[in-house]
């Protein structure tokens, strides 16, 4: 029994350790927080730097993942519909009455 107690001490610590907040200094800072100190440094991007950044950070994106980054999603099957191999003519129709997606 009273080897128990340390034990469970011990335990009960270590829980509540794990549950304590990461400690302000020790996070990562927002998007905002980062730019507002750029702002104060005098370091700040200009505009054209920020879009240049942007369609760089874009590009990088296409050629790596094969897609545009500003296109949503492309939508699930469609309820109702049976999946797997069509007949040609099946495949024509949703091919028709399917709206292309958006560039």
């Amino acid at each position: 029994m009273i080897l128990c107690l340390p034990a469970a001490f011990l335990l009960g610590s270590l829980g509540a350790a794990a549950q304590m907040p990461t400690p302000r200094a020790e996070r990562e800072p927002s998007a905002g927080a980062v730019r507002e100190a750029e702002r104060a440094a005098g370091v700040a991007p200009s505009a054209a730097e920020q879009a240049r950044d942007a369609r760089t950070e874009d590009q990088l994106y296409r050629e790596l993942t094969g897609q545009n980054p500003n296109t949503p999603p492309p939508p699930g099957p469609l309820p109702g519909l049976r999946q797997g191999p069509q007949t040609p003519a099946v495949e024509q129709i949703y091919r028709e009455l399917t709206p292309p997606a958006p560039r």
